[in-house]
């Protein structure tokens, strides 16, 4: 018997094989019944929203709290010291805002939010990778002042974030009801 015979069973074939005996299947198999399309992917897909939003939420809270210190762990990067005040006052509501895009905002805004993350874990990664490979000794920063400082597992967090990020962009490509 082969692909496509009139002895195949269940829309599987096999090769060499009488019908009803056991053995090698080869070839595509019938879907489970009662299997959930999508479940897996809506979860992961929950998860990440849930995670990433809450923690540039969080992350925002606390930087705008001390936006003096805030400031000055900014210029300690030596990237853009003389704009260390601007990113100090703006980045905490932009985090803030592109954490609750991620939480509770409708797909089309919270799929700008997700574009959002992804720009914004790129960005700190490479702050934080620069910093890093210039053996600069500093605080990260990340959740305000009172950090601590930059390691190589600094840097494999923020990669894993960007990851996150761009998974999530991946899997809410498009709204609920056409998945």
């Amino acid at each position: 018997m082969g692909p496509g015979s009139a002895g195949a069973c269940d829309s599987r074939w096999s090769f060499g094989l009488k019908r009803g005996r056991t053995g090698l299947l080869v070839g595509p198999l019938p879907r489970l019944r009662g299997a959930t399309d999508g479940a897996p992917v809506k979860l992961v897909d929950l998860m990440l929203r849930l995670g990433l939003g809450g923690l540039l939420g969080g992350a925002g809270v606390l930087k705008l709290r001390a936006l003096g210190a805030f400031a000055t762990e900014i210029s300690n990067y030596q990237l853009f010291p003389h704009v260390a005040s601007t990113l100090a006052t703006t980045l905490p509501a932009v985090e803030l805002l592109v954490g609750l895009g991620l939480l509770v905002f409708p797909w089309s805004w919270r799929r700008a939010a997700t574009l959002g993350t992804v720009l914004l874990m790129g960005t700190f990664s490479l702050a934080v990778g620069s910093a890093y490979f210039r053996h600069i000794n500093i605080e990260c920063g990340c959740f305000g002042s009172g950090g601590s400082p930059i390691t190589g597992l600094t840097l494999v967090r923020n990669v894993s974030l960007l990851a996150a990020a761009l998974l999530l962009l991946r899997i809410d490509g498009r709204p609920a009801g056409n998945r």
